[in-house]
């Protein structure tokens, strides 16, 4: 899409990101699925196992850090589901309901990332069980993510 001049929409990264993940170049090998365009010209990509690794694509200092991660999930397997999102030495639970994923949290690393991950946790769901011909397993889905330096 780039190549022909269409940008993907939606990417409201600020200036002040340090590392920023975007679904077209995490990995198969991670556990994600193909990445997708939506109606509106957005890109994601569907985690196609219960944990996935989510690759940033600048090193982090050790330092307070914020991080965004936006992304999707349907209302399957259950409602809410909870989802586990480790970093580092960091681990956090959240217990997050159907629809966008809108999340911001504090985090502090004791030694550098010199390539940041993130392993999100999300159970699997089926497509195909809700009458779509889609036959993956799906957990849920990435739009993008971001640090930015916490500032005190």
């Amino acid at each position: 899409l780039c190549r022909r001049g269409i940008q993907p929409t939606g990417r409201l990264i600020p200036p002040q990101a340090v590392s920023v993940a975007l679904p077209e170049e995490q990995r198969y090998t991670d556990g994600w699925s193909y990445p997708e365009v939506s109606g509106e010209g957005a890109v994601y990509r569907w985690a196609a196992t219960p944990a996935v690794t989510v690759r940033f694509d600048r090193a982090l200092p050790a330092g307070d850090y914020v991080l965004h991660y936006e992304g999707y999930r349907s209302p399957h397997p259950e409602d809410p589901a909870r989802m586990v999102l480790d970093v580092g030495d960091s681990s956090h639970v959240v217990t997050q309901p159907a629809g966008g994923i809108s999340l911001q949290l504090n985090l502090h690393l004791a030694k550098p990332m010199r390539r940041p991950l993130l392993v999100v946790h999300h159970p699997l769901w089926s497509p195909a069980a809700s009458g779509s011909s889609d036959t993956r397993q799906l957990a849920s889905a990435l739009s993008f993510a971001w640090f930015e330096a916490l500032v005190t």
